[in-house]
């Protein structure tokens, strides 16, 4: 099944659908031009095929590259809490309403 039939699914069962990537640390990854213009085609097809929204957490504030144990793992000392305080702020107030 392609990504985006994947995608489809969900808003099926959902009322609130989205793509999110997660963060990254850039001390370990760092994408040539052509990488980053291929991720960015793939997201605006998600969006324009399947109507939901795909958010970049790559690179956030909340999150830096000290609190990772690898490449794309945050640690579990302060990078797991951050992110998911972090994501708290961006949809706990789905929860609530």
């Amino acid at each position: 099944m392609l990504r985006i039939e994947k995608v489809k699914v969900f808003t099926q069962i959902s009322d609130n659908i989205e793509v999110i990537l997660l963060p990254k640390s850039d001390d370990w990854i760092d994408n040539p031009p052509e990488t980053l213009q291929r991720l960015h085609d793939a997201m605006e097809r998600i969006e324009r095929e399947t109507g939901v929204r795909v958010r970049d957490f790559q690179k956030i504030d909340a999150v830096t590259n000290d609190m990772f144990s690898d490449t794309t793992h945050p640690n579990g000392l302060a990078g797991r809490e951050a992110f998911t305080r972090f994501l708290v702020d961006e949809y706990g107030h789905l929860l609530r309403d």
